[in-house]
């Protein structure tokens, strides 16, 4: 399967099947230690991959604005690392509270639902009922 570029932008929202050639690929081109640091990191390649939508839409809905993890951080009341956390550390650090709260600020509450009907299992991790 071939994908076009705008198919593996990290802000699109991935298929399954473009997930699963993913996951079969990545591990090939950075090599045998990268299941190693995985698992030492307790890193899921799937859930990193398929998070990675979330991580970069807010990034670049805060940067289109011109604000700084630290506005953002003020304006919510949050510690700034909980913002890092969803931009760049990856979904088993993210307080789900504190993701709504960003995503309602960005505006980005009904592509987060587009998001999370395509990501089912992993939305869920970050369903404020649970």
């Amino acid at each position: 399967m071939k994908f076009t570029a705008r198919q593996l932008h990290p802000r699109e929202i991935w298929s399954d099947e473009i997930i699963a050639k993913l996951i079969e690929a990545v591990p090939n081109a950075l090599g045998g230690s990268f299941d190693q640091l995985i698992k030492i990191g307790g890193f899921d390649i799937e859930t990193v991959l398929r998070f990675q939508a979330v991580a970069v839409r807010c990034k670049e809905a805060r940067e289109s604005r011109g604000l700084k993890i630290k506005d953002v951080a003020l304006s919510l009341k949050v510690p700034q690392y909980h913002i890092k956390d969803i931009e760049e550390r990856g979904p088993s650090n993210v307080v789900p509270e504190i993701l709504h709260h960003y995503l309602d600020f960005l505006g980005l509450r009904r592509w987060y639902s587009k998001w999370a009907k395509s990501n089912p299992k992993l939305a869920l991790q970050f369903d404020l009922e649970n």
